[in-house]
């Protein structure tokens, strides 16, 4: 076993040391290279998907946990950043993934919720967390699949890296200022 991994504020979980303190409850969520999907992580070698060399199974549940942190203060503006690529069969289901949060032993609150299809490339949502600001938290993201009248529909499925919470000033557009995204996307999404 490796060094041990927690989400730190403002340090991406980038998986490249495996699974690290983050479990999975069912399912079958897996950490390392992607052959199939995109092809690749987002950044570095490994990232965290439904299945990283082929489509996902029919009828199908669970949920990559996050190790519990406390959430920075509202003042702070806490944000969840991760780049995750997707593609969910829609044809009956539909399939679907959701960013999750639980407060202590509290249960699941959906925090963004993604289905319908592909996203086509590696995109980073930005999910406000202050609502749960200096409390002990855990991120889960849940993967469903369905079958329906015996037929089975699956796709790649759901590729995650890179996941951070970021605390501090949000990037803001300036009047007369053009964003000409030299630093990345900044806090766009």
């Amino acid at each position: 076993s490796g060094p041990v991994q927690t989400l730190t504020v403002n340090v991406p979980e980038s998986f490249e040391g495996g699974i690290g303190d983050w479990s999975v409850e069912d399912g079958t969520w897996e950490v390392g290279q992607p052959s199939s999907g995109p092809g690749a992580a987002h950044g570095g070698s490994n990232c965290v998907a439904t299945v990283l060399g082929g489509n996902y199974a029919d009828n199908t549940s669970g949920r990559m946990v996050s190790p519990a942190f406390v959430v920075p203060s509202a003042d702070q503006q806490p944000r969840l950043r991760f780049w995750h690529w997707y593609n969910f069969n829609e044809s009956y289901g539909p399939d679907f993934g959701e960013v999750q949060i639980k407060v202590g032993t509290n249960q699941w609150e959906t925090l963004g919720h993604y289905e319908n299809s592909s996203s086509g490339v590696w995109s980073r949502p930005s999910l406000d967390l202050s609502a749960y600001a200096g409390q002990s938290v855990q991120l889960g993201f849940y993967f469903e699949s369905h079958a329906q009248f015996g037929f089975g529909y699956t796709g790649p499925g759901w590729y995650v890296d890179e996941v951070t919470v970021l605390s501090g000033p949000v990037q803001t557009l300036t009047v007369n200022v053009p964003e000409s995204f030299e630093g990345g996307l900044g806090d766009w999404f």
